[in-house]
């Protein structure tokens, strides 16, 4: 059974955004949503599971929009009974948590994804220019296909009006030479990288790769922020 940190959402709206990709429009069963900060997640639960403990999806709306949402990829079996959803449909959850975000007003922030790893980028991303913040915020991200890309023309919209915000994509799948995310190409880009903040999320394996590699390019631990998604 539920704790009392667990809430019931209801599920509002659906959207496809990719092959196997959904992104759900959620709230309390009264229709308020909660607090939350961009780059926070919440963990879903169904109690019926073999895996009763939950499973973490991160927040892809930014709390400037005023809704919640969160974009699941169909894969696992929480993945495919969320995607399975419709509008009306409940599930319990908790409440947003979890400290991917920035805790600074001024630095760079640079964000390395992969697959649904861009979820809790573009949270961060709509929030700092609906915010009116200066800062610079770089994106590379890796997707297998163009057709995997998640967020496209948002995206494009969005680097096309901010002239803070840098978007590359690298397609690991569509050609024989594949477009792999390479920290000293993405160290040369960025401009006073020593002091900008990274954040990267994406499969373990990538997240892993990318983090020792800064690392090994002298970036300090205390700058790399990192979140694991399947």
């Amino acid at each position: 059974m539920p704790g009392h940190n667990v809430q019931k959402y209801i599920v509002l709206r659906k959207k496809q955004e990719a092959q196997a990709v959904t992104t759900l429009t959620i709230a309390f069963p009264n229709g308020n949503i909660p607090v939350y900060k961009a780059g926070q997640y919440i963990t879903v639960y169904f109690f019926d599971s073999s895996t009763p403990q939950g499973k973490a999806y991160s927040i892809s709306s930014a709390p400037t929009e005023e809704l919640f949402t969160i974009t699941v990829k169909a894969v696992g079996e929480y993945s495919h009974r969320l995607c399975a959803m419709s509008c009306g449909d409940t599930f319990f959850g908790s409440l947003p948590k979890g400290g991917f975000y920035s805790e600074q007003i001024d630095t760079d922030i640079i964000m390395l994804a992969s697959g649904t790893g861009i979820t809790p980028f573009r949270s961060m991303i709509i929030d700092t220019v609906q915010n009116a913040q200066k800062r610079a915020l770089f994106l590379f991200y890796s997707h297998r296909t163009t057709h995997d890309a998640l967020f496209t023309e948002e995206f494009e919209s969005i680097q096309k009006n901010y002239t803070t915000i840098h978007i590359e994509n690298y397609i690991t799948r569509e050609s024989a030479k594949p477009q792999r995310i390479m920290i000293p190409d993405i160290l040369s880009i960025v401009q006073n990288n020593r002091q900008g903040e990274f954040f990267i999320c994406g499969p373990t394996s990538f997240v892993r790769e990318q983090r020792v590699a800064l690392q090994n390019a002298g970036v300090l631990s205390e700058y790399i922020h990192t979140e694991a998604c399947s």
